[in-house]
């Protein structure tokens, strides 16, 4: 299998304005939700597949998705799951030429990778005015967060520090902060 040791998600919570919703993967056909893995580990995972399949890893130029598989360079790699972490430096971006654009969102964005002495199971994400809120747990005890502000707001985080902020966010959800 191509999936390494992921931290699957069986379980989501999302805050819309005060209105809550629960999503459980137990009334799905699906074994869960969604699978969280660190991307190191993931390209570790998929250079150790290819190898092991004959294929070179880097470079390579062509990436086909055809039905189930996904074809590199002519060779087949069957997985029954596609994971995928894109950024403006995406080598998938390139390959596959997808036009960039850039515009101003009027957000900011505070990215962390987070240790925190609860286990959580879930993923979280809440959405206000002010802003989207995610936290996407990797390990038992570890979450990525991803929360994007208005200017008001991040101007409030810059002011106090992110920890404050991200401490009563955590709060509300029974998760303490492991101070670093």
């Amino acid at each position: 299998s191509l999936l390494p040791h992921i931290h699957s998600i069986q379980k989501m919570h999302l805050n819309l304005q005060d209105e809550y919703f629960h999503i459980n993967s137990q009334y799905s056909d699906q074994p869960y939700l969604c699978a969280m893995i660190k991307h190191d580990e993931l390209e570790k995972k998929y250079n150790h597949v290819c190898f092991d399949l004959g294929i070179s890893p880097k470079p390579y130029k062509n990436l086909f998705m055809k039905d189930t598989s996904l074809l590199i360079d002519g060779d087949k790699l069957d997985s029954s799951y596609i994971i995928a972490a894109d950024g403006m430096n995406s080598r998938i971006a390139k390959i596959i030429e997808i036009e960039k654009s850039v515009h101003d969102p009027d957000q900011f964005a505070h990215i962390a990778l987070i240790t925190h002495y609860e286990k959580i199971d879930f993923a979280y994400q809440k959405f206000s005015s002010c802003g989207t809120f995610a936290l996407l747990p990797i390990k038992s005890h570890q979450s990525n967060l991803v929360w994007c502000t208005d200017y008001k707001q991040n101007q409030l985080i810059q002011q106090d520090g992110l920890n404050e902020h991200l401490k009563h966010e955590l709060g509300q959800l029974n998760i303490n902060l492991v101070e670093s």
